[in-house]
């Protein structure tokens, strides 16, 4: 009788064990869900918002040399891109006088989504313009 009661107590200590690895195991596959589904959105995310940004500076570089102004009051405020793949794209453009004239520095930063969210992508791009 002895022996079958060592053997009852140890097949409970497996259960809990067995219980544990299945428990950790699921955590780590959930985990890399998320990360799949993270890295799966940054993917589609990503080049829209560089050609976003790219839009945005090109866009800025013609203003300021049109413009017959000092530029910092060529672009109020941030705007959304409209057309076909640019949805939820927002583009800031801020300019910046130099002391030599004729010569502005350009910033152009381009979000979609909002920060720490998984659609969430930030591209910044600069430029130097000499309107001569």
């Amino acid at each position: 009788m002895r022996l079958r009661k060592k053997q009852f107590g140890f097949a409970i200590i497996s259960a809990i064990f067995l219980v544990v690895v299945l428990a950790v195991l699921g955590v780590y596959m959930a985990t890399m869900s998320g990360v799949q589904y993270a890295t799966t959105t940054q993917t589609f995310t990503a080049p829209r918002v560089y050609y976003g940004a790219k839009a945005g500076l090109e866009w800025g570089i013609h203003r300021v040399i049109a413009a017959a102004q000092p530029c910092s009051s060529l672009f109020p405020a941030p705007f959304a891109l409209t057309g076909v793949g640019f949805e939820g794209v927002s583009v800031s453009v801020t300019c910046n006088d130099t002391s030599y004239p004729g010569l502005f520095y350009l910033t152009v930063t381009a979000t979609h989504g909002v920060y720490g969210s998984p659609d969430y992508s930030q591209r910044v791009l600069e430029a130097t313009v000499a309107n001569f």
